[in-house]
């Protein structure tokens, strides 16, 4: 079964309103200085090629208000952390982990260094550094498994919601109608483009 958990370490409000702005009707679970973000549903409110929500969830951008972030996605086959490390001009990085091959990186993503997760957690020290580096590195014998450890190895709150794959209790917050309608609006002009672009050939 697949299971996410976004972690942001802002307020409440400015989490619901960035959820409100996005695909995917969510839960939120406040967990002290962080908010949990979870997909409340299987699918987004967007068409395709969006309709997935864990996806959408993973590959949503984070505003530098909002930041610092970190994802922790299970899809089954792989195991996927993603990373929006504090800064103006930081990069949404990646991490995906299979048990056949361990950490790997697709080509066409940003990689997340043991540096971004140590940067988004606010974590010191040489120790905690090889703590994160050894869970990243570890065996294990699911992806929901590495993601705990890794999750473990961060410090971080929100384990239950991550190892159960359910939603908490917090409230729920629906996409806005008006962004879901704009949103598909611009991938139907895209694909039409592409046609069009297509067809000239």
């Amino acid at each position: 079964m697949s299971a996410g958990l976004l972690l942001i370490r802002a307020p409440l409000d400015g989490v619901r309103r960035w959820a409100q702005r996005g695909l995917v009707a969510a839960r939120l679970t406040p967990l002290g200085s962080w908010v949990g973000v979870q997909a409340a549903e299987d699918t987004s409110r967007a068409a395709d090629p969006y309709a997935e929500a864990l996806p959408a969830l993973a590959a949503r951008p984070v505003g530098s208000r909002l930041r610092p972030a970190i994802g922790f996605f299970d899809t089954g086959d792989h195991g996927v952390v993603t990373v929006h490390a504090p800064g103006w001009q930081t990069e949404h990085r990646w991490l995906f982990w299979s048990v056949e091959t361990g950490p790997t990186q697709p080509a066409h993503l940003a990689t997340a260094r043991i540096t971004d997760l140590v940067a988004a957690v606010g974590v010191s020290g040489p120790a905690r550094a090889g703590d994160i580096r050894s869970a990243v590195g570890a065996d294990a014998a699911t992806p929901r498994a590495w993601l705990l450890g890794v999750h473990d190895a961060l410090g971080l709150p929100g384990a239950s919601l991550l190892r159960t794959g359910g939603a908490g209790s917090g409230p729920l917050v629906e996409p806005s109608p008006g962004t879901i309608r704009s949103f598909d609006a611009i991938v139907a002009e895209d694909r039409a483009h592409d046609a069009e672009l297509e067809d000239r050939r």
